[in-house]
């Protein structure tokens, strides 16, 4: 009979939507999202993934007495349609007895702005204001709709960029107080689950635009692959991100140990130390530089970039130097390579004052140093040590005068350990010198020479030792 046979289908659907609660309560806690008295800001865009997630959590509010809290952002990039999404959030929200927080922002005035696309801009609009609504909340969480459709359509996409495994895990469950508990439920079993509650949903018409990367994959290819090759696709690549995020969990506190064994931080700066990135396996020399340029930030930094900095540690000679997306430049030096933030015009705004004549004998003041520079001429058996405030000279080895200053662009000084000119600026990089101090070490110059780096270098060529007849003897003192 007809009524009998629809009172079975809608007892059928009944059961399917507890196996989704049920799966859901799962999620929630097998990545442990969810604990007694939490304050949680649901991401609320009145679509069914996000109007389903806020229909769980009220369910869900008494059994661990949450405090919920709704956020919509109104990105303005659908005119009428996008303020009625709004409106209707807003409304729900009421309804439902749930606060609720509405922004407008100018996302394409951002995107001419910042030259962002529009999904890029609108992820960060948005997540920025989901913490901002946190913070005046007091919120310890925000959740968002993500589900299993999103984390095939996010590991399918990343593969066809060229991602290595750790863009393959896909969308975190949980990171940084942010929670997916819909991520293993597939878009299906929400819509259903949506109908069967009469929740109300609006539709976002530029889910639909084929200019859009992610709807290409999610209408166009991902149906095309599950109908002429494997219709468990989607399954596959979920199943493929959780292999792949328990690999990549196993593999981080290896790589941690690796880092602080194998990189030396100077101000912020990574120094990779040759001899211990060269005894790695070849795996783990690649995810340290991946963690690095992690640290770092160096966004659009790939494949091909790891194993151009990969080949100058490993092969590279000395001075060999390579650059990096976003002004990052990597130099091969004797113990380590750097990777240097490059700052246009950096040479240029270094403060370099006039250079002071230096008596020979005499006693000249450096106000700007808090310094007095004294000059005598002796004869005997010299004293003192490589970086002491004192410098002593074979007199009859300079026939020019001498004077002070600091470093200007472009100086250059004789290593004797190299037996060729060196790159002042090199040489501070390899000693490990912080860039704010490097301006305020003083040089004595000869000519074109570099007499002293005070405190650091002394050039060998004009050092006084046991024979020398007359001793040029420099030291500086506090004023």
């Amino acid at each position: 009979m007809p009524g009998a046979a629809g009172t079975c289908a809608a007892g059928t659907e009944k059961r399917g939507i507890k196996r989704m609660l049920a799966r859901v309560r799962d999620t929630i806690r097998k990545f442990d999202m969810l604990k007694r008295c939490d304050k949680i800001v649901v991401a609320v865009s009145g679509g069914p993934d996000s109007m389903a997630l806020l229909h769980i959590m009220r369910n869900m509010q008494k059994e661990y007495k949450l405090q919920l809290y709704a956020a919509h952002v109104n990105h303005m990039l659908r005119g009428v349609e996008a303020d009625e999404d709004a409106a209707f959030v807003a409304n729900l929200c009421k309804a439902w007895e749930i606060p609720c927080f509405v922004t407008r922002i100018n996302v394409p005035s951002i995107m001419a702005e910042r030259k962002l696309s529009a999904e890029e801009a609108a992820r960060e609009v948005r997540y920025h204001f989901l913490q901002h609504v946190a913070a005046i909340t007091g919120s310890n969480k925000i959740a968002v709709g993500h589900n299993a459709d999103d984390q095939a359509e996010t590991i399918l996409m990343r593969f066809l960029r060229g991602s290595g495994p750790g863009g393959l895990t896909g969308i975190p469950a949980v990171r940084s107080g942010i929670i997916r508990p819909l991520i293993e439920i597939f878009r299906v079993d929400i819509a259903q689950y949506c109908q069967e509650w009469s929740i109300e949903t609006r539709e976002d018409s530029s889910n639909k635009r084929l200019i859009y990367l992610r709807n290409r994959i999610r209408h166009n290819l991902i149906p095309h692959l599950e109908s002429d090759y494997n219709n468990q696709l989607r399954k596959n690549l979920v199943i493929l991100g959780e292999i792949l995020q328990g690999e990549e969990s196993y593999w981080s506190e290896i790589v941690e140990n690796e880092l602080s064994r194998t990189v030396l931080w100077q101000e912020g700066a990574p120094y990779i130390q040759i001899e211990q990135f060269n005894a790695l396996s070849k795996a783990l020399q690649r995810r340290v530089l991946r963690a690095v340029f992690q640290r770092k930030e160096i966004t659009g930094a790939g494949f091909v970039h790891v194993e151009e900095v990969r080949d100058l540690l490993v092969r590279g000679s000395v001075g060999a130097a390579l650059h990096l997306p976003g002004n990052w430049r990597v130099i091969r030096h004797y113990a380590h390579v750097a990777l240097e933030k490059e700052v246009p015009g950096e040479e240029e705004i270094i403060n370099v004052p006039e250079p002071v004549l230096l008596k020979v004998p005499g006693t000249v003041r450096l106000p700007a140093a808090k310094l007095v520079a004294e000059i005598t001429v002796g004869s005997g058996r010299c004293t003192g040590r490589p970086g002491d405030k004192v410098g002593l000279f074979d007199l009859e080895k300079l026939h020019s005068p001498l004077y002070v200053r600091t470093r200007k662009p472009g100086d250059k000084f004789f290593h004797t350990g190299t037996g060729h000119r060196k790159k002042l600026k090199e040489y501070f990089i390899d000693r490990k010198v912080p860039r704010a101090e490097r301006d305020r070490i003083l040089l004595i110059t000869h000519g074109d020479d570099i007499l002293w780096i005070v405190g650091y270098y002394a050039d060998e060529r004009y050092l006084a030792h046991n024979t020398t007849q007359k001793v040029l003897c420099i030291e500086l003192r506090e004023e």
